[in-house]
C-alpha cells in the first residue's frame, strides 16, 4: 500500500491511555477542539483531539505511516512521534509526547458526505 491508502480524513473514535500515562483515570473531552481527526496529505498531515493540535511530517511503508509531529495542547508547545496501521476502514496507531502522556488511538475514514463539522457529524450520528 502507498500513502494514498492514508490520505484524506480520518475520525478518531477511541483513544486509551498508555501504560505511562497519567491520563488513565481522566475522561478524555476528544470533541474538545472539535471533531477529533487525522488527516494525512503525502509527507504532511495533521491532528486534533481533545486540547491538542498539532502537524505531522510523515513516513510511509506499506500499512503503516510512521511521523513526528509538533504541536500544542492549552497553549504550551508539545512534540513527539506517532505510528499509525491502515487496516482496511481502521486506522489503529500510538501517539507519543515527549516528557508526557502515550495514547493508542483508533479511527476511521470519514464517510461521503461526512464533515468535519462536528454539528455535522452528529447529525450523521443520529440516524
Amino acid at each position: 500500500m502507498t500513502q494514498s491508502g492514508f490520505d484524506g480524513p480520518w475520525l478518531i473514535e477511541e483513544i486509551r491511555p498508555g501504560p505511562r500515562s497519567y491520563l488513565s483515570d481522566t475522561p478524555i473531552d476528544l470533541d474538545y477542539l472539535g471533531t477529533p481527526h487525522f488527516e494525512f496529505d503525502g509527507q504532511w498531515g495533521s491532528m486534533r483531539f481533545a486540547r491538542l493540535m498539532g502537524n505531522l511530517d510523515c513516513r510511509y511503508s506499506g500499512n503503516k505511516v510512521d511521523f513526528c509531529w509538533r504541536g500544542d495542547e492549552d497553549m504550551k508547545e508539545l512534540s513527539g512521534r506517532g505510528v499509525a496501521r491502515f487496516d482496511g476502514a481502521v486506522l489503529r496507531g500510538e501517539l507519543f509526547t515527549y516528557g508526557k502522556a502515550d495514547v493508542s488511538f483508533v479511527g476511521r475514514r470519514f464517510r461521503d458526505g461526512e464533515s468535519m463539522d462536528l454539528s455535522t457529524r452528529e447529525k450523521f450520528d443520529e440516524g
